[in-house]
């Protein structure tokens, strides 16, 4: 490839790169890169096309553009941008192609739409880690995972269709990996990278879930959970402190998968897309108020207080229940029960048998009488 001159990398509108495609209108502008709206002339349809940036033509710049196309070029996901063509002797400089999306990322999303709700971060995040499983799965670590790089948008009909940006900064996994940035290099986005990517340590997929933890507990908060300029977030990260994390996600289901996702510690922390998305799955059927047996000890006592001070509707209004079932008569005291008293029994005696001897003894009277005698 013939060294490029920066006055002759000037991309502008109208531009026409290799006979195939003209420029239309810029789109994006990163540290590295800018991306073009464009027209493929021989098919006439719209495309996003990325160039390097002025300050990236050298040796370095160049390597890192061709292993992103090398990359991206091994994934087919629908969750992943598609890249559709590449030409690394175009003139005036090389490009990467990929499909035009039509929506807004992630970014845009929260700062219109605020905090989100808890199953459409799910909606997101689902399709997030099924890109991640593919890329992981051939080998490749994204390394910068943020709002920047999740595109939101309306795709084949679907509304909340995900596609994952920008492998631009991919490390392929291994001892045959490629070191594409120079010694000392911070490669990443501090706020959303875990200490053993800021200290360089090689590329694992854990890499990639911690940041999608942290982007989990900034779309249930509304605002990111690491704020602060690059050197307090690295500061932040490599702090042994654990990540102090927002009321909306401590209050969420997802709690207990975010909490594992940004642990530290590489070792205890999701090693593998697939697991982290079980237990989204497994969070999410669990009732909103079993959220409180995840509770430090204090806070789950105050929620019980809470519930106990209240009472339900139903101690109020009983038809709210199942219909009040009458408890059967409890059985009278031997003493209270009708005939069951010995002293009237008794008496019932006597009476008896005091009738029973005057009728005798009348009896008797009447058939000793003198008046039935002859005189």
């Amino acid at each position: 490839m013939r060294p490029i001159a920066v006055q002759d990398a000037v991309p502008k509108p109208g531009m026409v790169l290799s006979g195939r495609y003209r420029l239309e209108e810029d789109i994006a502008r990163g540290g590295s890169s800018l991306v073009f709206r464009a027209t493929e002339l021989k098919l006439g349809r719209e495309v996003a096309l990325k160039l390097l940036g002025t300050s990236t033509l050298d040796a370095a710049g160049l390597d890192r553009f061709r292993r992103e196309a090398d990359l991206a070029r091994q994934l087919q996901h629908p969750n992943t941008v598609r890249m559709l063509d590449f030409d690394f002797e175009a003139e005036p400089m090389p490009f990467i192609v990929y499909e035009l999306l039509s929506g807004h990322n992630l970014a845009q999303v929260l700062k219109a739409d605020g905090a989100l709700p808890e199953p459409r971060v799910v909606r997101l995040v689902t399709q997030i880690l099924k890109s991640l499983m593919e890329s992981h799965a051939v080998g490749v670590v994204h390394r910068d995972i943020k709002p920047g790089n999740i595109f939101v948008c309306t795709y084949a009909g679907e509304p909340d269709f995900v596609k994952v940006l920008d492998f631009g900064i991919a490390k392929a996994l291994g001892p045959e990996a490629l070191q594409l940035t120079a010694d000392g290099m911070l490669v990443g986005t501090p706020r959303y990278m875990p200490p053993d990517q800021i200290n360089g340590l090689p590329a694992k997929p854990g890499m990639d879930l911690y940041a999608l933890g942290l982007l989990m507990a900034e779309m249930l908060e509304g605002k990111a959970v690491i704020g602060g300029s690059g050197g307090a977030a690295c500061m932040a990260q490599l702090s042994p402190d654990p990540i102090a994390l927002p009321p909306a996600a401590l209050a969420s289901r997802l709690r207990p998968v975010i909490v594992k996702a940004v642990d530290k510690d590489p070792e205890r922390r999701y090693q593998l897309a697939s697991a982290m998305l079980e237990d989204i799955d497994r969070a999410m059927q669990a009732a909103p108020s079993d959220a409180n047996m995840l509770l430090p000890l204090g806070e789950a006592v105050a929620e019980a207080g809470k519930s106990m001070t209240a009472a339900p509707d139903s101690w109020n209004n009983p038809t709210l229940d199942a219909p009040l079932v009458a408890p059967p008569p409890r059985p009278l005291p031997p003493a209270t029960r009708a005939g069951t008293n010995p002293w009237l029994l008794l008496l019932a005696v006597v009476v008896v048998l005091v009738a029973l001897t005057l009728l005798g003894v009348v009896g008797t009277w009447l058939v000793a009488s003198p008046s039935s005698s002859a005189p």
